[in-house]
C-alpha cells in the first residue's frame, strides 16, 4: 500500500509539473514583447497617399512621447505637412494614444481634417501570436467629436494572412505580419476595408485604408 500511495503521489506530482509547464508555453507563445516597440521620443515619418483629399500632403510623422493619454495609453502626436489650393505649405497636428503591452499594440491613426473618416476604419492592432490566421475582434464605443458615430460602435475584425521571417527594414531584423481588416458600424452594414503591414521591431510601416476596392488613403514608413 506505501508503494501505491507514493506512485499516486508521483503522479500527481507530474501532473502539476506539466500543466505547469503548459501554462508556461501558452503565455510564451501569446507574447511578443510588443511593449518595447513604441518607446518614448521615437519618430516616425510616412508618405501619404490620398487620391481624393483637396490638398497635396508631403508627409505625416508620429512621434511617441513619455506622458499618458487617457489614462492607460502612451500619448503620440501625428503632425502633417500638405500643400493647400492657394499653394501654401501647412502644418497641422493632432494628439492621441496608443496601447502597448507584450501581446498587444492598438494605434489610433489620424483622425483630424480629411483623415478623419478614419474613425469608421479599423485602427492598425496586432496581437500575438504573430502566426498566419490568428483572427481577433475590437469594438470602439464612439463618444463624441464625430458627429454621424456618435453614440454607435466601431466593430473592427482581423486576419494575420502573411508572415515573413528575417525581413531587415531599416536595417533591423524582425518578422513581418500582413493584416487583412474590415470594420462595420454597430456590427452591420458596409464593410470597410483596411490592410497593415506591421514588423515586430519597428511598428506599423504600412496602413492602407480602402474604398471600393481601391486604396482612399495610404500611409508607408519612409526608410532612414
Amino acid at each position: 500500500m506505501k508503494f501505491i500511495k507514493n506512485n499516486i503521489s508521483l503522479n500527481a506530482a507530474r501532473g502539476l509539473f506539466s500543466l505547469l509547464a503548459f501554462l508556461i508555453i501558452a503565455k510564451l507563445g501569446f507574447t511578443q514583447n510588443l511593449d518595447s516597440v513604441y518607446k518614448p521620443s521615437s519618430i516616425f515619418v510616412y508618405d501619404v497617399q490620398a487620391p481624393k483629399s483637396k490638398v497635396e500632403y508631403k508627409t505625416l510623422t508620429l512621434t511617441i512621447t513619455d506622458k499618458l493619454f487617457l489614462g492607460a495609453q502612451m500619448k503620440v502626436v501625428w503632425s502633417s505637412k500638405y500643400i493647400d489650393n492657394r499653394g501654401y505649405t501647412i502644418e497641422d497636428d493632432a494628439t492621441t494614444g496608443v496601447v502597448q503591452s507584450d501581446a498587444r499594440i492598438w494605434l489610433h491613426p489620424p483622425r483630424y481634417d480629411y483623415f478623419g473618416i478614419l474613425e469608421n476604419y479599423p485602427f492598425p492592432e496586432i496581437r500575438a501570436p504573430l502566426e498566419l490566421k490568428n483572427i481577433w475582434s475590437s469594438k470602439i464605443d464612439v463618444m463624441g467629436g464625430h458627429k454621424d458615430l456618435n453614440g454607435k460602435k466601431v466593430v473592427s475584425h482581423y486576419e494575420i494572412i502573411e508572415v515573413t521571417k528575417n525581413e531587415v527594414l531599416q536595417g533591423i531584423n524582425g518578422t513581418l505580419v500582413k493584416i487583412d481588416a474590415y470594420a462595420q458600424i454597430n456590427n452591420e452594414g458596409e464593410k470597410l476595408q483596411s490592410c497593415f503591414l506591421f514588423h515586430d521591431k519597428i511598428g506599423f510601416v504600412q496602413m492602407v485604408f480602402y474604398e471600393d476596392g481601391k486604396p482612399l488613403i495610404e500611409f508607408k514608413l519612409i526608410e532612414d
